[in-house]
């Protein structure tokens, strides 16, 4: 009499366990997928959006990148007319606000004695002076504004390690390519004159700091930076669980860039904030040895400009100083800019200057910063609101020569 015979699912158990597993975790990932679309009350697409021919259309409106490679209507670089550029991350860049609502365009439009440009990237800072002095002589700049972000407050990079998104580059060879707003890739180069005409090459670029020279993790790195953007805007659940943990990571006092969020405890950190005004300074040294008026419009976060928002983000557990939002980030960087540097503190557009206090109350959450409505804790991005509003108090001061009366202007 022959032995029962034994199912394939007897004979390997253990496998048989973990397939079970899989069918299991997997039918829960797609319930759990389900439900979130039905339930999720923000925008997994917010800040990535879609991009087709230079264009990314966006839940807050559209980026365009020009010929130049910059997030612009198209320069026309024979206009006679002094020009005006608006340097900076993604503000300037116009998360949250989209061409044709920024500050810049705002300017634009209020003062048509000057061409303005506005030169940004996701993840842009002011790292390299010199490079800021090739630009602004490349584009035959007259006045420079860097639009500082708080989160500009950096140590300096090692120099072997110098990322290469940290600042809008000038290229004679080379022709821009477009950028992704929602991912601080390397910033298209600023392409003049013939350049913008010349054969696509690809550029060079800086070792990552992760990998060495290792190409099994280099592949490994491009692979992920190559990939994350599209299933974080098109899998709710991978949204959803990415979102939760930014959001440790911001309760924990960390920027998404990875640094520590310097900015929300200006006591704590003076080398950061020496660093960073130096490069300041010295990127004005070098616009004035070139007869470009610099100018620094310093932006403010939403809780600053509004108490209801201080409440809802200490509710989150969101690490800030009292100090801060009594604008001690702002005192620190200014009392160590040159006196000859002209500053806008833009926290000025927000608030009654005799009831500064009333004025913050009367400012809800999420009216002039984005708050809530994309996949992160957002303080920094303004709305289109928020836009005109500090393009409208810097109109109000002549910030940098700006000129609402010019003619034509409104």
């Amino acid at each position: 009499m022959s032995a029962p015979r034994t199912s394939r699912f007897e004979q390997h158990p253990v496998l048989t366990l973990l397939g079970v597993v899989a069918v299991l975790g997997v039918a829960l990932a797609l319930v759990l997928e389900l439900v979130l679309r039905l339930t999720l009350d923000y925008h997994i697409d917010y800040y990535a959006g879609t991009t087709r021919e230079g264009r990314t259309e966006t839940p807050y409106g559209e980026i365009w990148i020009n010929s130049n490679g910059q997030p612009d209507p198209e320069w026309d670089l024979s206009d006679p007319r002094p020009r005006l550029a608006f340097y900076g991350d993604s503000v300037t860049y116009g998360v949250g606000a989209g061409v044709g609502h920024r500050i810049s365009d705002r300017v634009r439009e209020a003062d048509p004695s000057r061409q303005v440009l506005t030169i940004a990237a996701v993840g842009a800072r002011l790292k390299d002076p010199e490079r800021v002095a090739a630009l602004a002589r490349e584009l035959e700049i007259a006045s420079f504004v860097y639009v500082m972000n708080l989160n500009d407050l950096t140590p300096d990079p090692p120099r072997q390690r110098r990322a290469p998104e940290e600042a809008p580059t000038v290229a004679t060879s080379l022709p821009a390519s477009p950028a992704e707003p929602d991912a601080p890739t390397a910033p298209p180069p600023v392409a003049t004159g013939e350049a913008a005409a010349r054969p696509t090459e690809a550029p060079a670029t800086a070792e990552p700091a992760t990998g060495g020279d290792d190409p099994w993790l280099r592949r490994v790195r491009a692979f992920v930076l190559d990939n994350e953007g599209s299933l974080r805007s098109r899998s709710y659940l991978y949204n959803f669980l990415r979102l939760r943990a930014k959001n440790l990571l911001t309760r924990m006092g960390y920027e998404a860039s990875g640094f520590r969020a310097v900015e929300l405890e200006p006591s704590k950190h003076p080398a950061v904030f020496d660093a960073t005004a130096a490069r300041v300074n010295r990127a004005a040294e070098l616009l004035r040895e070139q007869a470009v008026r610099f100018c620094v419009l310093l932006l403010p976060y939403e809780m600053q400009i509004s108490a209801p928002a201080e409440r809802r983000y200490r509710e989150l557990g969101i690490p800030f100083d009292a100090d801060f939002v009594a604008g001690a980030t702002q005192r620190e960087i200014l009392r160590r800019l040159e006196p000859g540097i002209e500053v806008l503190d833009a926290r000025a557009a927000f608030l009654d200057t005799d009831a500064p206090d009333e004025g913050r109350e009367r400012n809800p959450v999420g009216e002039y910063f984005v708050h809530d409505r994309g996949d992160k804790i957002d303080w920094n991005h303004p709305t289109r609101a928020g836009h005109r509003r500090i393009a409208d108090a810097a109109l109000a001061a002549g910030f940098c020569g700006i000129r609402p009366d010019a003619p034509g202007g409104s």
